[in-house]
């Protein structure tokens, strides 16, 4: 008799969303709240809107990315507090499984260490498919070290006390993709042991402000495949307002980018295109809507 065995993976996602106002962060900005850092996910979604003022220049003329690194910056200083975690797989068997495993309520569970793992890996971003659409970030938490010794014939790097200490403390948190549209800033950050699962990465941006087409207004949408799930998260600013069909024109918009969101992938046919391929979709931002009591 043949035994099927199916394991499910236990992961946490947090999706968060900020209009920061134009602001930058201070030296004693504090996001460990908004992160939720007394239960850390394994995947962060983290977008934040008006990171820049939506004046003319920034709409029509050059983008500006200077408040980028600084919120980068924050962010990865507050993920890197979090102290690595096990990782829990649940073991389905049909038929059951054999006396000698020990059963439980699902099945038993194998616990694994999420972090750090050693590997070949880089500490750079998972590149997508379609490299002209992204604004690619650098990693900086690269080590390295200055000072030869001779050994033989050959040149060994000197490496310093501390210098070990930093390469044995990866950061635990890698991030997998960073894009801005104007104001909008959609950045994912997830466990370093979990980068290796995360595949088929790509963006799609929907600019529905002035015109119907800047984006001073819109949406960042990412396609990724986690484990064999395929994930869209979508990341938007929609138009204010509080007029009688302000709210007619926030769902055209929202209909816009539903329909505008293009993946195009150009190797695999399974591959999701639109948003609704997808079969798990997660949209946040500032959507503008309000509540009239």
């Amino acid at each position: 008799m043949g035994l099927l065995v199916s394991l499910c993976l236990g992961y946490r996602i947090c999706a968060g969303t900020w209009n920061v106002g134009r602001k930058l962060p201070s030296n004693d900005t504090d996001i460990e709240d908004w992160l939720d850092m007394k239960e850390p996910a394994d995947i962060y979604v983290l977008g934040l809107q008006e990171i820049v003022p939506l004046n003319a220049g920034n709409i029509f003329g050059v983008k500006d990315s200077r408040p980028v690194p600084r919120w980068e910056n924050l962010i990865r200083q507050t993920l890197n507090r979090i102290q690595p975690v096990k990782e829990k797989y649940k073991s389905h068997s049909d038929p059951p499984s054999p006396s000698r495993f020990k059963p439980s309520g699902d099945g038993p569970i194998f616990e694994d260490e999420l972090l750090p793992e050693i590997d070949s890996d880089s500490d750079e971003e998972i590149h997508p498919v379609d490299e002209e659409s992204f604004s690619l970030c650098i990693d900086d938490d690269s080590n390295t070290a200055s000072g030869y010794y001779n050994t033989g014939s050959s040149s060994v790097p000197e490496l310093k006390l501390d210098d070990i200490f930093k390469v044995k403390k990866r950061s635990p948190f890698v991030r997998i993709i960073s894009k801005q549209m104007v104001g909008v800033y959609l950045s994912i950050w997830v466990r370093r042991s979990l980068r290796k699962h995360i595949q088929n990465v790509k963006v799609s941006t929907v600019g529905v402000g002035v015109m119907g087409y800047i984006g001073n207004k819109g949406s960042i949408s990412v396609s990724m495949s986690i484990y064999q799930t395929l994930f869209c998260f979508i990341c938007c600013h929609l138009n204010p307002g509080e007029k009688n069909g302000d709210e007619l024109r926030r769902n055209a918009d929202v209909q816009e980018i539903h329909r505008r969101t293009q993946f195009n992938p150009v190797s695999r046919v399974d591959l999701p295109k639109t948003i609704y391929d997808h079969e798990r979709i997660i949209w946040l931002g500032d959507l503008s809507y309000r509540i009239i009591l």
